[in-house]
């Protein structure tokens, strides 16, 4: 071969290797540079928004590859050297990175670079070039950035590069290399992003793959794939959406919405949680069955292409059937609003559901409020350990018999649509991936320990400009790019109400699956939301909220195929509750606060509220006479009352007390224990039951009692009055003492006395009514007891 053949087969096989984005080579191997670039970066009025965090950086004419100027990098070797510029720029558009460097023919030979890019939370991604730069000459360096490609590594993560991951990235950055001591300076000219060139070919389903070909019934059916489409915003579905479409053995058609998901694994790093993501993002179909037998699915793919692509919606595209099996499973299914007595919920099996929990609405507050209150309270500041702490406090709660919780979607721990600035948002309709990851990871941990959870999706801070405001991060706020100029709005603008759909869709795909999902909170709190307290009070002002709400609950029984159980919260008691809301048709329960005293008064006021709307309720939210805290002795007494004098009301659960951080560092959980004990086997839906007041034969100043009685049965609970509202650090013993029990059948009664403390029988008997009556002695108790009077057949 002679020398001028061998020169060019080289600079040939250095023009691919450069197209291929293997190795940098002298800008003339390289046809590509003909194209005209999408976005470029000169130096020739200034450095251009280039600036570096470990060299100096200068505008020099000393040297340049095209115009007069470029950008002066001094190095000190063998320490690294870079430069970066933030970019406001689409990079999924960009195809291909081009960029030229000159180094000085003194340098030493082994003088590599490294380009990377990076999103606003730091996820970086980077490739090394192998081959050193020449000396003396001006170097391009060129690599492939287009979607699929393998070039881009991973920094301090498992993440794989793609359509999704290019449009975050906001940083563009050159890194240089030397193993050998070397003072001087490196020269950077003609940074240049290519369009991605896209091979138009059909649209096709590709990878998918189911996870079983036989699924219990209730149990998750899931379904992963991708699509040989650039996908920028996967969450909306005006740009992709696709539907699978089941057949059950009835042959009755359901639609669930597939959705974009991402792996992670966790772990502690500087005393907080955090996510890594693994792998490349895809898409997943969630589906229950609830009907034993054969199914068969199919998807059906509609894709509109960004306006600078085209924007013209291309054929919808629908797969072939697949089958599986839906075989009979020991689960009890969804939750729904018992037929038999409507005060109550009940599973699809027809065993009664009776809550029994508290809140946990994150895993901490680190707000200066919610710590100097949690100081005030005595409780110990859980650190943020976000899901690690939720694997203790999950675990106590099934241990101590609770079935229940209350988890937020709020913007500080598993909000899904937030302001850029926060980590790990991305703005209006492109969701936090970390948020979803780890609400799969709790309702996983649900199941676990045998719990369900109510759902809240908004807090009413998001909304509000006067209570616990947080409207001033909202991106739907117009000084934060948003279109809304007030958070009323967010009730009133069409595209405003699109977007919520858009939030729901994605819900019920990932999650709507899942029976441990028992209800669904479109607002905490939603009479405190807007520019002031007379977005509530004004039924005028109030009715676009009204309709709001009719609206949300109506698509969503359009698109849950699980028809999951809806409700909106109201603040402070059951008097905040506002009709036009509470008798919605889609609002299937209520909700509401307890923070108000005496708390005994409370709670039967707030039973009597839900029974007149004929709907079940729920005190989601207790503990104390306000939301910013009381002194311990009224939280532990509240705690402990709460709980027991709801169970003597038609309320279909207990109240869930909101300081869980309290309930931990004083170890309360075996209030709940107790209580489930004593619950544990009992059933008194559709029973006539009927709310009264036992009296004492000999009173007691300090002595109160309640009940849920019929003619055949009882349910009492007998308390110190004091210790209702305050618990005293001696409680009080009583001795000697009985009830009487009215307008029971004649005939012979099972009775046991039951300490509300430890869960245990404290005394039974067998007892006969006088006529309508039945009094019966207690044993020496501790405070309080519970009585259960059934009749003996």
């Amino acid at each position: 071969m002679t020398a001028l053949r061998a020169a060019i087969l080289g600079l040939v096989l250095a023009g691919v290797a450069v197209r291929a984005g293997q190795t940098p080579a002298p800008a003339e191997a390289n046809p590509g540079a003909r194209e005209a670039p999408l976005a470029q970066w000169r130096f020739e009025t200034g450095t251009d928004g280039w600036e570096s965090l470990d060299a100096q950086v200068a505008r020099t004419h000393m040297k340049a590859h095209e115009g007069g100027y470029s950008l002066r990098v001094d190095v000190a070797f063998p320490r690294p050297a870079s430069v970066f510029r933030r970019i406001n720029l689409d990079f999924d558009r960009i195809g291909r990175i081009a960029y030229h460097v000159y180094v000085p023919p003194d340098a030493p030979e082994s003088v590599k670079t490294m380009l990377f890019l990076k999103d606003k939370d730091g996820l970086w991604f980077q490739h090394l070039f192998e081959q050193s730069l020449e000396r003396g000459v001006w170097n391009q360096v060129s690599l492939d950035i287009g979607p699929t490609s393998t070039r881009l590594r991973p920094s301090a993560h498992h993440r794989l590069w793609d359509s999704v991951v290019a449009h975050g990235m906001n940083q563009l950055g050159v890194k240089f290399f030397c193993d050998e001591a070397y003072k001087g300076a490196v020269y950077l000219d003609a940074v240049q992003g290519f369009p991605l060139r896209v091979e138009p070919e059909p649209l096709r389903i590709i990878n998918l793959r189911q996870n079983r070909t036989e699924v219990g019934r209730y149990e998750k059916f899931e379904v992963t794939f991708d699509i040989n489409r650039l996908v920028t915003n996967p969450f909306d579905p005006d740009h992709i959406k696709i539907d699978a479409i089941f057949h059950d053995p009835q042959n009755k058609a359901i639609t669930v919405p597939a959705f974009y998901y991402q792996d992670y694994v966790r772990r502690i790093k500087n005393d907080r949680e955090e996510l890594v993501p693994v792998g490349a993002g895809t898409w997943k179909v969630r589906f229950a069955p609830v009907t034993t037998g054969p199914h068969t699915y199919y998807l059906r793919v509609n894709y509109t292409p960004e306006r600078h692509r085209g924007g013209q919606p291309e054929r919808e595209l629908v797969t072939g059937k697949r089958a599986f099996l839906c075989v009979p499973s020991e689960s009890k299914g969804f939750v729904r609003v018992c037929k038999k007595d409507p005060f109550y919920f009940a599973f699809d099996s027809g065993e009664w559901f009776y809550p029994i929990g508290h809140n946990i609405h994150s895993p901490n507050d680190d707000t200066p409020r919610a710590v100097n209150v949690q100081k005030f309270l005595g409780a110990d500041i859980l650190p943020d350990h976000g899901t690690f702490n939720y694997d203790h406090l999950f675990r106590k709660m099934g241990e101590n018999g609770e079935n229940c919780a209350e988890v937020w979607m709020c913007s500080w721990w598993l909000g899904l649509e937030w302001v850029k600035d926060w980590r790990h948002y991305n703005g209006l309709t492109r969701y936090n991936l970390h948020s979803a990851w780890r609400l799969d990871y709790l309702l996983d941990l649900a199941e676990r320990h045998d719990l369900y959870l109510n759902l809240v999706i908004d807090n009413h801070g998001k909304c509000s400009t006067w209570c616990d405001p947080e409207w001033e991060d909202n991106p739907y706020n117009e000084l934060n790019g948003g279109f809304l100029a007030s958070p009323e709005d967010y009730y009133r603008i069409p595209m405003a109400k699109e977007n919520h759909k858009k939030l729901l869709r994605y819900i019920i795909a990932r999650w709507g699956y899942n029976p441990r999902l028992f209800g669904l909170e479109l607002w905490s709190e939603i009479d405190l939301v807007g520019d002031s307290w007379n977005f509530h009070a004004d039924p005028v002002t109030a009715a676009p909220k009204v309709q709001w709400h009719r609206e949300m609950t109506e698509y969503l029984k359009q698109i849950d195929p699980w028809g999951h159980l809806v409700t909106t919260h109201f603040s402070t008691s059951y008097a905040r509750i506002q009709p036009s809301l509470a008798t919605l048709p889609g609002v299937d329960y209520l909700a509401t606060d307890i923070y108000q005293m005496p708390l005994l008064k409370l709670v039967l006021a707030s039973a009597q509220c839900f029974n007149a709307f004929g709907k079940p309720g729920l005190v989601t939210e207790y503990g104390g006479r306000s939301p910013f805290g009381d002194p311990p002795g009224i939280l532990r007494a509240h705690v402990h009352a709460g709980i027991w004098a709801t169970y003597m009301t038609h309320t279909a659960g207990t109240p869930l007390f909101w300081w869980h951080q309290f309930i931990e560092s004083d170890n309360l959980y075996s209030h709940y224990k107790a209580l489930a004990a004593f619950h544990k086997g009992e059933e008194r839906r559709g029973e006539g039951l009927v709310q009264t007041v036992p009296t004492f034969p000999s009173p007691h100043y300090d002595l109160g009692a309640l009940a849920l009685q019929n003619p055949r049965k009882a349910y009492v609970w007998v308390f110190s009055r004091t210790s209702t509202e305050t618990m005293p650090q001696t409680l009080p013993v009583f001795k000697k003492t009985s009830i009487l029990l009215t307008n029971l059948t004649p005939g012979k009664y099972r009775v046991e006395v039951w300490d509300t403390w430890k869960g245990v029988i404290l005394a039974q008997s067998e007892l006969a009514s006088d006529a309508s009556t039945l009094t019966i002695p207690l044993p020496e108790f501790l405070c309080d007891c519970a009585v259960k009077v059934k009749l003996i057949p």
